[in-house]
């Protein structure tokens, strides 16, 4: 199947396999949460660079739940479980099927590719199954032009039609995801 187009957004269900991470996982304000993801970031890098692990992709922030009070898990992929740090935790993003949309630009405008990624399980009659998460492939840390900004959104879902596999590995080489090619299931 191939990606659409919906409301400007490019959305697409994949199938992707389950990685490990490191993570801290916590419950705050709306208005907190930018200055909250990144000072969690910063714990997670700190604690997997004392282990000596490399990231195995980009940093990432997942919903658990969305309110006025929003509980979040912020963290980064690895290549093996790490021990915990404190706060610092194993965990893993949940492979199967997902909807992914890119975003390019500011964070401010997510929501729009958010809405994307729920329109697109509405028409196709998928079920979200757990949080969703972004992923920030190319962010703040890489480049301080917002326009230059890269997140790449994912929803996980019980998914009703055939969907196409990508296994997400890599190395991080000056704020960018090598990915390999893309691989059709049937």
């Amino acid at each position: 199947m191939s990606p659409i187009a919906l409301e400007g957004q490019l959305v697409e269900l994949i199938q992707l396999t389950e990685r490990h991470v490191a993570s801290v996982r916590t419950t705050i304000e709306r208005p907190r949460l930018r200055r909250t993801v990144s000072v969690l970031h910063e714990l997670v890098m700190d604690a997997v660079g004392e282990q000596g692990f490399a990231p195995a992709g980009p940093l990432f922030a997942r919903f658990h739940s969305l309110g006025a009070l929003i509980t979040l898990e912020c963290g980064m992929p690895l290549a093996q479980p790490i021990t915990p740090a404190g706060i610092v935790v194993p965990s893993f993003l949940p492979g199967g099927p997902v909807l992914h949309g890119r975003h390019s630009g500011d964070h401010d405008r997510l929501p729009e590719a958010y809405r994307a990624l729920e329109a697109d399980c509405t028409r196709r009659g998928c079920d979200a199954m757990g949080g969703p998460w972004e992923s920030y492939v190319v962010n703040g840390r890489d480049t301080p032009d917002h326009s230059e900004w890269i997140t790449d959104v994912y929803l996980p879902v019980r998914a009703l039609v055939p969907i196409r596999e990508r296994r997400i590995c890599g190395t991080r080489r000056s704020g960018l995801i090598a990915l390999p090619i893309e691989q059709s299931i049937r």
